[in-house]
């Protein structure tokens, strides 16, 4: 394609094209009522392949699919960049399935019928950062069986919960937004060795909701967590070993920190909070 004369889809890019590192595919904006299936070619370190929103007005590109499916998979490949894109209406707005190092940025995913963006199936090292993700059905964001996926700057409200880390190893989130959101805005379930710092948390069902015995050596440092329908921090079901440092939370409902049901060793450390409760 040409700028003059573009291709209509990118899946007639990605059958007909053999992709090679460092290239990059602009999409206009528009309304594109497809899947797109990343698939077969991959990037590397220094020159990933990207899919690129070109956005010359108020409207980002678009991937509309209403087909029961999600508007972008990608399986078992490494080194894509995809960035300022609009996914809306599809089953999952995106989907990273053993994929590597991935990033996904300044994307904006809304009215997801499931989750907003889903990473699992061992997928590493993906970089999810600053996009808008809202009106999802399920988690607005959601990283499941996967391992070193770093979030940052993301906007997940008016979900029916925010973002949840589950079966996840050395993970991260630093300076999200969780708000407004019909349950959790933030679930940590069995997953391990990771990070929450400056996180706002505020208007969900609770603020941090940190379940399983397997969740083990978490940190959770200068949160703020105010103005939840509950707990603004909930530590329940068995975690241990995790830190609570420099957090405040705030003119929630009920606790400001609730650790209960076995929780064991953990720390809590120059928190603020409304009320704190430990059972």
């Amino acid at each position: 394609g040409t700028r003059m004369k573009p291709f209509a889809s990118v899946g007639h890019i990605i059958s007909n094209f053999a992709l090679r590192a460092s290239n990059t595919i602009f999409m206009d904006n528009g309304r594109y009522a497809e899947r797109v299936n990343l698939r077969l070619y991959n990037g590397t370190n220094n020159a990933p392949i990207s899919l690129v929103g070109v956005s010359t007005s108020a409207t980002k590109s678009t991937v509309v699919s209403n087909t029961g499916s999600a508007g972008l998979t990608a399986t078992n490949i490494a080194w894509w960049r995809i960035h300022a894109n609009t996914f809306a209406s599809n089953q999952r707005g995106v989907i990273l399935a053993g994929a590597r190092d991935f990033t996904i940025a300044r994307c904006e995913i809304r009215r997801s019928a499931s989750e907003g963006i889903l990473i699992t199936d061992g997928s590493r090292r993906v970089t999810v950062r600053s996009n808008k993700v809202a009106s999802a059905g399920s988690f607005g964001i959601y990283i499941l069986n996967a391992r070193s996926n770093p979030l940052s700057r993301n906007r997940s409200f008016q979900n029916s919960a925010g973002i949840k880390v589950q079966n996840t190893r050395f993970w991260t989130s630093s300076n999200d937004v969780v708000a407004s959101n019909a349950g959790a805005g933030f679930t940590v379930d069995a997953a391990t060795n990771g990070t929450i710092t400056r996180l706002d948390a505020y208007s969900n069902f609770w603020g941090i909701g940190f379940f399983g015995g397997a969740s083990i050596s978490n940190s959770f440092v200068s949160n703020r967590l105010y103005v939840n329908k509950t707990q603004g921090f909930m530590v329940q079901s068995g975690g241990r070993k995790n830190r609570l440092l420099g957090n405040r939370s705030y003119r929630n409902t009920s606790h400001g920190i609730l650790v209960q049901g076995n929780s064991r060793t953990n720390d809590l450390v120059g928190n603020e909070a409304n009320n704190i409760l430990a059972d």
